[in-house]
């Protein structure tokens, strides 16, 4: 009778003991997800219920957009519809200086002044699967999960999937509860987590989530008492492109272009190409639209695609300064100018350093003298080319000039 007691003891301790162990994955998933965790297998803060689900991005959809000023803007990496031919709105560039190079901020605003919409770009990063080290990820049979999945699917799933936590199943039965948790596998369990963990990382503070309906990239939002905050994230290869928007609230214009560019944004990576295309259109405009916005922001466009070419921000302001009203568009670029060239490049209000004043005189004196030799009537020796008696020309001159100042006591020019 002792024997059997003891046999049934045993059997229910190794009943209890199997339970616990199959149980054990499901209440560290409950508990993690609940209240965060920290130990040798995984560092989770308290999830924030953004995390857990994609919301809509567009409230309130606007309507009766007038599609006859808007035109298809590429920038950067990028290609958008903006109010080109638009006359109640403005756009400022603001260049500024990097690691990586050039870059730009542009902004939209409205003839009060009013800032509406800001576009910024951001440097194209690598999608990392693991920008963390929790070992439970590397367990091997979570590893090769996870890595099965690929970066695409992965990619996907952190901006589609909704992650079950236990206090949200329906119903107050723990039972029931328990029974929705069940249905995951462990390997479910710990991609979950992992999906958070990434979520964390990717979304860096962002209220909102989730994937437009028929767009191929995935939109961040968040706000303030006075923007909207989006950023647009495109993955391409194992790379990711971004676009930040930043938008005032409570403005129907501000909004109006929100969504027109979240609903038109795409990935274009032809590069300089581009510039070229873009260049041509400017090209191609007759002069009453190179001096105004249409002008500017096909330069703008064609400076995006080529970034360390100087002459794209010469002949912005060359054409700016043509038009009225535009010193508000040409404060930034004066300052960037002076900043990395040494001069404003300005047709009407010259400023330059000293090294770039010497520069520039040299270089308009070399000028002078080559012109003047092309001109010159001196015959002297027979030449078999062009190019060689301009030579001879421009030294003849020189020396010339070099007599006349020997014979006037002045040698200080040379």
């Amino acid at each position: 009778m002792k024997a059997i007691f003891l046999s049934l003891i045993f059997v229910f301790l190794i009943t209890i003991s199997a339970l616990l162990v199959i149980v054990a994955p499901y209440h560290f998933y409950s508990f993690s997800m609940k209240n965060g965790i920290e130990n040798n297998f995984l560092s989770l803060k308290k999830p924030n219920p953004r995390l857990m689900k994609s919301g809509n991005l567009f409230k309130n959809p606007i309507q009766n957009i007038n599609e006859n000023v808007w035109e298809e803007f590429p920038f950067y990496n990028f290609n958008f519809r903006l109010p080109i031919r638009d006359l109640s709105f403005y756009f400022v560039l603001h260049p500024y200086d990097t690691e990586q190079g050039v870059q730009f901020d542009l902004d939209v605003l409205n003839l009060k002044n009013e800032k509406l919409l800001e576009i910024k770009y951001e440097e194209v990063s690598e999608f990392q699967m693991f920008p963390f080290k929790d070992n439970v990820f590397f367990l091997p049979m979570f590893e090769k999960y996870i890595y099965g999945k690929g970066k695409e699917n992965i990619w996907n799933d952190l901006y589609i999937n909704s992650i079950l936590k236990l206090e949200e199943v329906n119903g107050s039965s723990v039972t029931k509860r328990w029974a929705q948790v069940w249905k995951l596998s462990y390997r479910n369990l710990v991609y979950n987590l992992y999906l958070l963990k990434l979520r964390d990382h990717y979304l860096n503070g962002h209220g909102q989530f989730g994937k437009n309906t028929d767009l191929d990239f995935y939109t961040l939002s968040k706000e303030d008492e006075e923007y909207l905050y989006d950023r647009l994230l495109f993955y391409k290869k194992g790379k990711i492109y971004t676009l930040t928007l930043k938008s005032a609230k409570e403005h129907i214009d501000a909004e109006r272009l929100r969504q027109h560019i979240l609903s038109s944004a795409r990935v274009s990576l032809v590069g300089e190409s581009t510039s070229i295309h873009s260049y041509a259109r400017f090209k191609d405009l007759p002069y009453r639209d190179k001096i105004t916005q249409i002008g500017f922001l096909y330069l703008v466009s064609a400076w995006t695609h080529d970034r360390e070419k100087e002459g794209f921000l010469k002949e912005i302001i060359f054409y700016l300064e043509k038009s009225e009203g535009s010193i508000f568009q040409l404060t930034p670029l004066y300052q960037f100018a002076i900043k990395k060239y040494g001069t404003n490049f300005s047709s009407n209000r010259l400023e330059e350093s000293f090294k770039k004043k010497m520069e520039r005189e040299a270089a308009e004196k070399l000028q002078r003298e080559l012109e003047d030799a092309k001109n010159s009537t001196i015959q002297d020796g027979t030449f078999s080319s062009e190019e060689e008696k301009i030579k001879f020309n421009l030294q003849k001159g020189r020396e010339d000039k070099l007599d006349k100042d020997m014979d006037n006591g002045d040698l200080l020019s040379y």
